[in-house]
């Protein structure tokens, strides 16, 4: 950076007499505040000392903003395929000693200027002081200090990291998407007992669509799925509420099999365990209005007629085909011995 002096505070010499502190703001210098109805949010952050190429600057884009790293060992993720591929060997993005450095909350300690003078040195100690206003020597203040995630890398000397500076409004906090935080109230099960409590129409189609939501968006609750049989448990629920079907649920059942897609080129199923316990199962149909079977139908027909791959079909999807040939079979069965409503 061309207006940044090679030597900082220094005569112009290579080598200044007096060692000085070069810091920065990220946000609003303290002199420069005022009340504000604007509410701002600071992702995880990084400084790179390179111009990053095209290619490298989309897979940080892929990776979002919950990535916690310093681009060292990245494992990118695979936008073509249906299953989870997970590469041989992670990809480096960044060249470790062009990370100046990487903060995020995650990783933040409550220190105060005393203990950052003994853990890390004096000169940061009393460079955090003089922003926060306070003796170098101050054992009472907490500072909450957000650590540089790339100081342990090969390279030049880096900063120890961020001081969070002004406490009114000001806080340090570690964001997560709803469907991991599902996780630590139950996952999947306790969504499955929405279903269960839903009393009408609006109730259940709510319902449904938050379990297709987070199974699509969260990896460990689509496993969690398999692991309680929770696709078997909501066709047991679905067919307990079989007078609360209509198409809209239909349609999110498609989307959690994931064979909604009107624009797919292949007959692959991506949840094949969803489409055995779920459409397959036509009891769960069986009493539903007349325009959900037209729409069921049309939809196997869709999905056995429009791929342009049927004759490549995997063993596993012609099981399947099978297993959908005999449920028909028996669904047409049932309509001739009347148990049809």
């Amino acid at each position: 950076l061309h207006y940044i002096h090679s030597a900082p505070g220094g005569s112009g010499s290579a080598n200044p007499p007096v060692v000085s502190t070069v810091y920065g703001y990220v946000g609003t210098p303290p002199a420069q505040r005022h009340i504000s109805s604007l509410v701002w949010r600071l992702g995880p952050t990084h400084f790179l000392e390179e111009v990053l190429p095209a290619s490298s600057v989309a897979a940080i884009y892929e990776l979002g903003p919950n990535y916690v790293g310093s681009f060292q060992a990245v494992y990118l993720p695979c936008k073509d395929s249906k299953t989870e591929v997970v590469p041989s060997s992670p990809v480096v993005l960044v060249p470790e000693e062009k990370v100046s450095f990487s903060i995020y909350a995650l990783s933040v300690s409550t220190l105060t200027v005393a203990k950052i003078r003994k853990v890390y040195n004096k000169l940061d100690s009393k460079a955090i002081a003089k922003q926060l206003a306070v003796s170098s020597h101050e054992n009472a203040t907490p500072v909450k200090l957000i650590h540089n995630a790339a100081g342990h890398l090969n390279g030049p000397a880096r900063t120890i990291g961020a001081a969070v500076i002004g406490y009114l409004g000001v806080r340090a906090f570690v964001p997560k998407p709803v469907a991991t935080n599902l996780q630590y109230v139950g996952g999947a099960a306790a969504i499955l007992g929405l279903v269960a409590m839903a009393s009408d129409v609006e109730g259940l189609y709510a319902a449904v669509k938050a379990l297709v939501c987070v199974v699509k968006s969260n990896p460990l609750a689509s496993k969690e799925m398999e692991r309680i049989k929770g696709y078997q448990l909501l066709a047991m629920l679905l067919k307990k509420k079989r007078s609360l079907l209509n198409s809209h649920i239909l349609h999110l059942t498609f989307s959690l099999v994931g064979t909604v897609d009107s624009g797919h080129e292949t007959s692959i199923i991506p949840n094949s365990t969803a489409f055995q316990d779920l459409l397959c199962d036509f009891e769960v149909w069986l009493h539903a209005p007349y325009e959900l079977h037209l729409s069921l139908f049309e939809h196997f027909i869709e999905l056995l007629t429009e791929s342009r791959q049927v004759s490549r079909l995997s063993l596993g999807e012609n099981v399947l085909i099978e297993n959908f040939v005999m449920c028909a079979w028996r669904f047409i069965s049932l309509i001739q011995v009347g148990r049809y409503g």
